[in-house]
């Protein structure tokens, strides 16, 4: 089984050097970073490591980016990991182990009693849950954190969702139709860190709301 890895990158050219250090070689075949046009120098941060693949992002957006690297990815398994550090790469193993006992999507999640997030607020950690709940309500899913995307999923199941977000609504987007679709899931504990420099590009409000929506649209999800 091969791992490729896949960064969505805007601007972190302070943090990512760090985290593409950090990913464990052993378990991973592939790393992709597909940078949306960075002005900071981030793609010539990533030029640097002779064992990375740097897309320059064609289209705009957080799950475009993601899409674009899915597309290129030669792996069995993706795994997908923030450029800002906040997931840590020495849990990819864990991710990995549940896919090698037979699971088709593997999320990392921050509320469990041996999970943790350093980096939430108390806007953050009630917002998260509130659409995690409604995303259980609505959809009938028992899940624990349905926003983190740190994930790994096999390639052929990805085949499987047609995944059409551009924008942070692809986090929703890519957990309920893996539910809907009936891949065998798994959920395991994390520790999700601060991310290790500069600024977050999430805006709580407006893309809560926005997620928001994409919860009670997928309703319609069809093949």
């Amino acid at each position: 089984m091969t791992t490729s890895v896949i960064i969505p990158s805007l601007n972190e050219a302070e943090s990512i050097k760090q985290l593409i250090d950090e990913i464990p070689r052993d378990y991973v075949d592939e790393i992709i970073v597909v940078d949306g046009n960075s002005m900071d120098g981030t793609g010539k941060v990533v030029g640097n490591f002779k064992d990375v693949i740097l897309l320059h992002q064609a289209t705009k957006g957080f799950g475009s980016a993601i899409r674009e690297g899915i597309n290129y990815a030669k792996g069995d398994v993706v795994v997908i990991l923030n450029a800002d550090g906040s997931h840590n790469p020495a849990e990819i193993p864990k991710l990995l182990e549940k896919i090698n006992e037979g699971y088709d999507y593997v999320m990392a999640e921050r509320y469990s009693e041996t999970a943790h997030s350093e980096d939430d607020t108390w806007f953050r950690r009630f917002g998260n849950k509130l659409i995690t709940a409604t995303v259980n309500i609505v959809h009938g899913s028992q899940l624990k954190d349905s926003l983190y995307l740190f994930t790994a999923i096999r390639k052929k199941s990805l085949g499987n969702l047609n995944l059409k977000s551009d924008g942070f609504e692809f986090c929703i987007e890519i957990v309920v139709k893996a539910y809907k679709y009936k891949l065998k899931l798994a959920e395991v504990p994390s520790l999700e860190r601060k991310r290790i420099a500069g600024k977050s590009k999430v805006k709580p409000i407006i893309h809560g709301f926005i997620i928001m929506k994409e919860v009670l649209k997928a309703i319609n999800y069809r093949h």
